[in-house]
């Protein structure tokens, strides 16, 4: 388990260097607790009580391939429902630019239902 915590912050620590996320949890150092409680694939656990409509949409080579597949699997196992897209693609506008037009459609069948 503790190579998985390492894994998991040396992550942690390249997605900080994007999105300023230090500033708001702080470093994954001090407030190490703190990113492994925030970590969506931990929050889970905790499955809410109504359900959520939930899409992960992510290219095969995208730096964050690899976390959303083990979230879907997660996912999976806790029976969270949820919809899964993965396709060859990177983490940029080649790849959004198609995956915009299925997002779109999921969130105006979702936010429809009564």
């Amino acid at each position: 388990m503790p190579a998985v915590a390492a894994e998991r912050r040396r992550r942690h620590q390249a997605f900080t260097k994007n999105w300023d996320l230090q500033k708001i949890i702080g470093d994954t150092i001090s407030h190490a607790a703190d990113w492994e409680k925030y970590t969506v694939i931990n929050v889970i656990d905790n499955k809410p009580s109504q359900p959520l409509a939930v899409i992960i949409d992510c290219g095969t080579d995208d730096f964050f391939f690899s976390v959303n597949k083990a979230l879907h699997e997660k996912m999976l196992r806790l029976k969270i429902p949820h919809d899964y897209i993965e396709r060859p693609g990177k983490h940029d506008w080649n790849y959004w630019r198609n995956a915009v037009k299925f997002q779109l459609l999921f969130f105006k069948e979702n936010f429809n239902k009564k």
